[in-house]
C-alpha cells in the first residue's frame, strides 16, 4: 500500500474525534525506520527519523481481560505521524475496521528464540485499503518488567521502562484481499527510541485563554 494511497489512506483518511469521556492524553514517540518494503509510494527509507503523536483516553472502557492482558475500547486512539520530513499523516479509529488498545502484565511462555511477552502497551488502528485488503498501524512496547502496570490501568505518564526492553516498535502493514493477515503489499518497521507526554491541546487552549484574560485585565487596570 502507498503512504499516499495506502499509508495515507490508512493514516489520513479518517478524522474521527476523541472519545468524549474525560481523560484524553497525548504521547509523542520518536525513532527511526529499520526497513521499508513493498510499494509504499512516497520517498521514505530505512534510517529516516519519525515522530508519532498518539492520543488516547485513559478513561476508555475495559472490554475484556484474560489473565494479565487487559483490552480497552480503542475508539479514542488517534495517530499523527511524521516520517523523513513528510506528513503529518493522521488517522483515527474506524469502527468497521477495528483497532487495539492493550495493557498486558502477564508472563507468556517464550518461544524457542524469544523472551516471554510481559509488561507493555499496544496501540493499533486498522483500515480498509484500495485493494480490498487491510492496513494496520501499531505502536508496540514490551518491557519485560512486570512492575510497570500492576493494576492493568491505562497510564497517563509513559514509563521510560517501556522502551528499555526487547520490543518497542512502530509497524505499518498493508495486505491484499487474498491474504488480509499478510503484509504482501507494503510493510514499514521502525524502532521507538523515546517517548514523552505532550500537553493536551484542550488544556493548552484553556491556558492560553486564561493568559489572554489576565493580560486584558492588566491592560484595563493600567
Amino acid at each position: 500500500m502507498k503512504i499516499k494511497s495506502q499509508l495515507a489512506t490508512a493514516v489520513m483518511a479518517l478524522a474521527f474525534p476523541l472519545a468524549t469521556s474525560a481523560m484524553p492524553v497525548m504521547w509523542q514517540f520518536s525513532g527511526h525506520l529499520d526497513a521499508v518494503s513493498g510499494n509504499v509510494g512516497v520517498p521514505i527509507s530505512a534510517g529516516n527519523a519519525f515522530t508519532i503523536d498518539v492520543s488516547f483516553d485513559t478513561s476508555a472502557n475495559l472490554l475484556g481481560q484474560a489473565g494479565g492482558r487487559y483490552r480497552y475500547d480503542p475508539s479514542s486512539i488517534n495517530f499523527s505521524i511524521m516520517i523523513g520530513g513528510l506528513g503529518p499523516f493522521t488517522s483515527g479509529f474506524n469502527p468497521a475496521a477495528g483497532g487495539s488498545l492493550f495493557v498486558r502484565n502477564d508472563a507468556v511462555p517464550p518461544e524457542a528464540s524469544a523472551p516471554p511477552l510481559v509488561d507493555g502497551l499496544t496501540f493499533g488502528l486498522n483500515d480498509f485499503n484500495a485493494e480490498g485488503g487491510m492496513s494496520a498501524l501499531s505502536v508496540i512496547m514490551r518491557s519485560g518488567d512486570l512492575g510497570i502496570f500492576n493494576s492493568g490501568a491505562l497510564p497517563t505518564l509513559p514509563d521510560p521502562r517501556l522502551l528499555a526492553g526487547y520490543v518497542h516498535s512502530f509497524q505499518f502493514c498493508s495486505s491484499s484481499a487474498n491474504d488480509p493477515n499478510s503484509c504482501d503489499l507494503a510493510q514499514v518497521d521502525g524502532t521507538l527510541e523515546a517517548v514523552r507526554l505532550l500537553p493536551e491541546p484542550a488544556g493548552l487552549a484553556l491556558l492560553a485563554t486564561g493568559f489572554a484574560a489576565l493580560a486584558a485585565t492588566r491592560r484595563r487596570r493600567a
